[in-house]
C-alpha cells in the first residue's frame, strides 16, 4: 500500500500543470545535453521577409533565426527544447507569429520581433498547426489548423488581444462527415485588399496511395463566403503566395518526380513555370508543416525568395534568375537525456511473455492456456505448468469440458488445421474430430458436453490473404460437431461474428462482433439455436475509442455469465462488468463512458482475454503471462464510474499468479570464419577492405584486417571474396502488418524476406494485437 502511494505521488506530479518561463516554456522534459555546430544549408526551412526588406527570418531544426537580407550571420532568436518553426512578419514588423510546442502541445504564438514577451493565441492541446499569416492590419493571425481525430485541415484567424479564435472553414459541413469527404484547407495567402484570402484545398486528408491531382488552389470571398477553385493542375496546386500588388499568383506543383512553383497572371489568367525544381513538396506525407515551406515576395514584388537545394535564392520575376543568398548559422540545439541504453543480448532460456487465450478449469484448480504454440496446463495456486501434448503442430484456443476431463482446441500450419480432444490429464494420446483441413477457430463445448461449436474457415483463402491487421478476415462458418466427430453441421454463415460462448441454455449459442485488435467488428451480442434460427439481439457495449474514432466504438468482446445477468466486455483493451438489462427487442446500447447503468472498470493497464469461470461466480483475465481471478460478489458497483477517464483508478483486489514458461533459447554451435570481403563495422566510418569475422556459437568473437586476424584451424571457412559484411539493420518503425494473427503462421514469409534483406531487428510501433510478442517469443527460441 505504502508502495502504492508512493507511486501515486509520483505519477500526479509528473502529470502536474509545469509552469511558463520567460519565453513560455513548460515541457515536462528538462534538457540535458547541447549539439553546437555551424552549417551553411538547412532542409525544409520555412521564411518570411520584414516589411522593410531587410531583413528574413526562418526556422532551422526547431528554432527561429534572423539573416540579413542579403545574407551573412544568422542570428538565434529562440532556444530551448520546444520546437518553433514557420515564423512570419507582422505588417508593421514589429512582431513575430510562430508555430511552437513550448506550451505543451503546438499552438500558435506571437512574440516581440528578438522573440521576447511570447503570447500563445490558440489554447489547444491536441492540435497541429501550420502557416500562420497576420491579416493587413495585424490585428490577426490566419492559420491552418486540425486534430488527429479531425484529419483535415481548417482556417482560423486569431486577434493578437486574446479570444478563443473564429473559424474560417469548416472540415466538416455536416457533424457526421466521413473523413474521406471533409474540406481540407492549407496555407492562406491574403489579397492586397483583403476581399479573398487563397489557400491550397482537397477533399479528405492523408491516404496511403494517393492519385494526382490531390490538391487545388482554392479562392475565398471574404465578404460572402464563397469558394472557388480556381487551378487544375495535373501535378496539384499547392502553396499559394499573392504578389503585394495583387496581379500575379504563385503556387507549387508536381511535375514528374520533383516539385516546381508556377506563376500565374490574376488578370490575363496565363500561367507558366517560373522556377523547376525546387524543394520536394510533402503531398503524399502528413503535411504537418505544409504542403511547401514559406516563401515570400519582396516588398517591391519583383522577386521571390525561396528555399531550394538547402539554401536561400533571391527569384527575380522578370528574368527567372536565382541568386544565392548564402548564410551561415550556429546552431545551439538544447536536448534530453540520453535514451541508449546498451545490454547483452540473453544466452538463457526464452522466458514466454505471453500465454495466450488462457482458460480456468471447472473446478478452478487448473487453467489452460497456448503459448510458444503449444498447449500447456498451469497450477493456479503456484504458477507451475507442464505440456499436454507432445506434438509439433501449432495449438490454440483451449476450452474445457463441463466435467473438466477434456479439453478441445485447434491446430494450424501452413497446410491446414484440425479440431482435436484430448484428456486434461495429459494421458492417451489426442483425438482428431475434424476429418477436412481448414482453418478452425474457438471451439467451445455445449454445457451438456455432447457438442463442440466452432469457427471454420479456408485454409487457403487464410494463406492468400495478403494481411491480418486487426485479426483474421477470411469469411468463417459457424458449425457444430460430435465430440467424437462422428457428424459436422453447418450452423449459418458467422459473417463478422466471432468467438462463440455458451451460457446455462442448452441449445443456444452466444456470438458478438470480436476482434483481435481494440475495436469490435459488430454492434453487440447475439445468439441463435444450434440450428442457426431464432436470432436474438441482447446487448451492445461501446466506449471511447482511439486514433481517429470521434464517436463511441464497439466493444472487441462480450461475454454473459451462465446465468445471463451479467456481462463483461473488452471496451479499448480495457476490462468492464455490467449488469444485463432485458428490454425485448432490439439490444440495449451501454456507452461505458456515459453509462445509464451500472459500470465497473477493472483494469487500467489492459486485458488480453477474459472470461466467466465457476458457473459466473469467478472473473478471470490474463495481461501478458500474469493471470487474474476477481469473484464477481467483490465488485463494488456502488463505486460504478460515470466517466471512465480518473486518474485515482484504483482496480479491484485481483488474486494475480505469474505463469513463467521457459524453453531453451535457439543457440548454434561451432566456429565459423567468414574471410575476404569488405566490411563496415560498427566503428564510427571504420571499413575493411579485406577483412575476416571469427563467429563461435553466436557470439563474434573477432573482427579485423586478413593479414591480421588469425584464422584458427578448426574453424569453418566461408570465402566471401568481392562480398559486403554490414552490421544487422535495424528497423524503427516497422508495420508487419503480414503475419497472422491470434492462430499463429509459423511460416509467414514477413520475418523471413526481414531477414533476406539484412533487418535482424525491428520494432512494430502499430501491431494492432498483442501477437507480436508471442511471435518474439518464437523467434528468440
Amino acid at each position: 500500500m505504502k508502495r502504492l502511494f508512493i507511486f501515486s505521488m509520483a505519477f500526479n506530479l509528473i502529470l502536474a500543470e509545469e509552469k511558463a518561463d520567460s519565453l513560455g516554456n513548460k515541457l515536462p522534459l528538462k534538457p540535458t545535453r547541447n549539439v553546437a555546430f555551424t552549417t551553411s544549408e538547412g532542409t525544409w526551412m520555412s521564411l518570411d521577409v520584414s516589411s522593410d526588406g531587410k531583413t528574413i527570418i526562418f526556422d532551422l531544426l526547431g528554432d527561429l533565426y534572423t539573416l540579413p537580407f542579403r545574407g551573412g550571420d544568422a542570428q538565434q532568436l529562440t532556444f530551448g527544447i520546444a520546437f518553433d518553426s514557420q515564423p512570419v512578419y507582422s505588417p508593421n514588423a514589429q512582431m513575430i507569429a510562430f508555430v511552437s510546442d513550448r506550451g505543451g502541445s503546438e499552438n500558435l504564438w506571437i512574440a516581440n520581433l528578438d522573440g521576447s514577451q511570447p503570447k500563445q493565441l490558440s489554447k489547444s492541446k491536441d492540435h497541429q498547426f501550420a502557416s500562420p499569416v497576420f491579416s493587413h492590419d495585424g490585428n490577426y493571425v490566419y492559420v491552418s489548423q486540425t486534430s488527429w481525430g479531425q484529419r483535415t485541415f481548417e482556417i482560423w484567424m486569431y486577434h493578437i488581444k486574446g479570444g478563443t479564435g473564429i473559424q474560417i472553414t469548416k472540415s466538416k459541413p455536416k457533424p457526421d462527415t466521413p473523413g474521406n469527404q471533409r474540406h481540407n484547407a492549407m496555407g492562406v495567402s491574403i489579397y492586397p485588399d483583403g476581399k479573398y484570402i487563397f489557400y491550397a484545398r482537397r477533399i479528405g486528408g492523408f491516404s496511403y496511395n494517393a492519385n494526382f491531382p490531390m490538391w487545388q488552389i482554392a479562392r475565398r470571398d471574404m465578404v460572402t463566403g464563397d469558394e472557388d477553385v480556381i487551378t487544375r493542375a495535373e501535378g496539384s496546386g499547392i502553396k499559394p503566395k499573392v504578389s503585394p500588388d495583387g496581379k500575379f499568383l504563385i503556387y507549387g506543383t508536381r511535375y514528374q518526380t520533383k516539385t516546381g512553383l508556377r506563376i500565374r497572371n490574376l488578370e490575363t489568367g496565363d500561367d507558366e513555370w517560373l522556377v523547376y525544381p525546387v524543394t520536394r513538396d510533402d503531398q503524399e506525407s502528413r503535411f504537418t508543416r505544409d504542403l511547401l515551406p514559406t516563401y515570400d515576395f519582396t516588398p517591391n514584388g519583383n522577386e521571390l525568395i525561396i528555399t531550394k537545394d538547402g539554401g536561400f535564392y533571391r527569384l527575380n520575376l522578370a528574368t527567372k534568375k536565382l541568386k544565392p543568398i548564402k548564410f551561415s548559422a550556429n546552431v545551439k540545439i538544447d536536448i534530453g537525456p540520453e535514451l541508449t541504453f546498451p545490454y547483452r543480448i540473453e544466452d538463457g532460456p526464452v522466458e514466454s511473455r505471453i500465454i495466450m487465450d488462457p482458460v480456468l478449469a471447472p473446478d478452478g484448480k487448473k487453467i489452460s492456456f497456448s503459448t510458444l504454440m503449444h498447449l500447456y496446463l498451469a497450477n493456479v495456486k503456484d504458477g507451475s505448468y507442464q505440456r499436454i501434448t507432445k506434438n509439433n503442430t501449432g495449438e490454440f484456443h483451449p476450452s474445457w469440458s463441463p466435467d473438466g476431463r477434456y479439453l478441445v482446441y485447434v491446430t494450424w500450419e501452413a497446410g491446414g488445421g484440425h479440431i482435436w480432444k484430448i484428456k486434461a490429464d495429459g494421458r492417451g494420446a489426442p483425438q482428431k474430430l475434424t476429418k477436412t483441413s481448414a482453418f478452425y477457430s474457438n471451439p467451445v463445448f455445449s454445457p451438456d458436453g455432447k457438442t463442440i461449436v466452432a469457427l471454420r474457415g479456408s485454409a487457403k483463402e487464410r494463406l492468400r490473404t495478403p494481411g491480418e491487421f486487426g485479426g483474421p478476415s477470411v469469411p468463417m462458418d459457424l458449425i457444430s460437431l460430435k465430440t467424437d466427430g462422428s457428424e459436422t453441421k453447418l450452423i449459418l454463415p458467422a459473417r463478422g461474428l466471432g468467438k462463440p460462448h455458451f451460457t446455462d441454455e442448452q441449445d443456444r449459442i452466444y456470438l458478438n462482433g470480436f476482434s483481435y485488435s481494440g475495436i469490435g467488428r459488430g454492434n453487440g451480442l447475439i445468439s441463435v439455436r444450434l440450428d442457426g434460427t431464432d436470432r436474438r439481439e441482447h446487448l451492445a457495449v461501446k466506449g471511447k475509442g482511439y486514433y481517429s474514432s470521434e464517436k463511441p466504438v464497439n466493444a472487441r468482446d462480450i461475454r454473459l455469465s451462465p446465468d445471463r445477468k451479467w456481462a463483461l466486455a473488452g471496451v479499448n483493451n480495457q476490462l468492464y462488468v455490467m449488469p444485463v438489462p432485458q428490454v425485448g427487442g432490439k439490444a440495449p446500447v451501454v456507452d461505458v463512458n456515459n453509462p445509464k447503468i451500472p459500470v465497473v472498470q477493472l483494469t487500467d493497464v489492459g486485458a488480453d482475454y477474459f472470461d466467466w469461470a465457476d458457473g459466473g461466480k469467478m472473473i478471470t483475465w490474463s495481461i501478458g503471462s500474469t493471470f487474474y481471478r476477481l469473484p464477481l460478489d467483490s465488485v463494488s458497483f456502488e463505486s460504478a464510474i460515470t466517466d471512465t477517464v480518473k486518474s485515482n483508478f484504483q482496480s479491484p483486489p485481483a488474486l494475480e499468479i505469474k505463469i513463467t514458461v521457459t524453453t531453451n533459447r535457439a543457440k548454434p554451435n561451432g566456429l565459423i570464419a567468414l574471410t575476404g570481403a569488405r566490411i563496415i563495422t560498427m566503428k564510427a566510418d571504420e571499413v575493411i577492405k579485406k577483412g575476416v569475422i571469427i563467429v563461435k556459437d553466436n557470439r563474434i568473437v573477432e573482427i579485423g584486417s586478413s593479414d591480421v586476424v588469425k584464422i584458427p584451424k578448426e574453424a569453418y571457412v566461408i570465402d566471401l571474396d568481392g562480398k559486403t559484411i554490414v552490421p544487422g539493420f535495424v528497423d524503427t518503425h516497422a508495420h508487419w502488418g503480414e503475419v497472422r494473427k491470434g492462430i499463429l503462421d509459423r511460416q509467414n514469409w514477413t520475418f523471413l524476406a526481414n531477414i533476406a534483406w539484412g533487418v535482424t531487428t525491428g520494432l512494430d510501433v502499430q501491431t494492432s494485437t498483442n501477437d507480436i510478442f508471442a511471435y518474439q517469443d518464437l523467434a528468440d527460441a
